[in-house]
């Protein structure tokens, strides 16, 4: 199921695999992204913050959170697709944030129809778990995991992390 893939090892908060995910190789492939063992219900990744933050920002997918990080961001966290947050599991999901001292997230969905349309469905929901919510909008087409080292310096002064 997973060959041809990028896989990665998704970790729960206690640091135990619960999942792999894996985004074929070629762009075209079909499906994009796949899931060992398929329908297991996965978490906001990364659980645990390598740094004490009081904000996360809030992607669709690992890539996203991964360019992030990679040009510093290292409060972003990937909800792997913008309909796996909702209000019956946002709770539990978002537990580890709330002992972490996380009081607010920024949600940075893609730049698309889709993208804005979940962020604003959503904001309620993070918002009746007690988070600060702000949305930050991106430039049609774009998406966090091709913005710039610059586009992502901005975005980190912004938000004050």
């Amino acid at each position: 199921k997973l060959n041809d893939r990028i896989c990665f090892p998704i970790r729960e908060v206690t640091g135990k695999i619960v999942a792999f995910i894996g985004r074929h190789a070629l762009s075209d492939g079909n499906p994009r992204y796949q899931i060992h063992p398929s329908g297991r219900p996965l978490p906001l990744y990364p659980c645990l913050l390598e740094e004490s933050f009081s904000s996360i920002v809030l992607v669709e997918g690992i890539f996203d959170m991964l360019n992030l990080h990679d040009k510093g961001l290292t409060n972003a966290v990937c909800s792997f697709g913008t309909s796996t947050l909702t209000e019956k599991n946002a709770s539990a999901k978002l537990l580890p944030y709330t002992v972490q001292g996380v009081l607010k997230i920024h949600i940075m969905y893609d730049g698309d129809d889709p993208g804005r349309e979940a962020a604003k469905a959503l904001k309620p929901v993070l918002e009746a778990n007690d988070f600060e919510v702000n949305i930050i909008e991106l430039e049609d087409g774009s998406d966090p995991g091709v913005l710039s080292h610059e586009e992502v310096t901005s975005i980190k002064e912004y938000i004050n992390v």
